[in-house]
């Protein structure tokens, strides 16, 4: 890109695409960190998990990755709540 001076590529659409699908079995905080390690959000602003969902929304990729962080957590919690009722 003309005038770029930064060493990470903004990420384009059919890269997003390409990447997200490919990566389906990771998890959102997996993904976020593959994608910071070579690319970049608009504004050279690094991805998080708020701009990811948003982009997989908008090309109608919602729940192509995995959550298992949050049902480890559900499970986590549970788990917890089953043993403040025991005590």
């Amino acid at each position: 890109r003309p005038g770029y001076k930064g060493k990470k590529e903004v990420l384009s659409k059919t890269k997003f695409i390409e990447l997200i699908t490919k990566n389906s079995e990771k998890t959102y905080n997996e993904f976020v960190d593959i994608l910071n390690k070579n690319y970049t959000a608009a504004g050279g602003k690094p991805f998080t998990k708020g701009i990811i969902a948003d982009r997989a929304r908008a090309y109608d990729l919602s729940g192509t990755l995995s959550k298992k962080d949050i049902m480890k957590w559900k499970k986590l919690k549970k788990v917890v709540q089953n043993k403040k009722n025991i005590d």
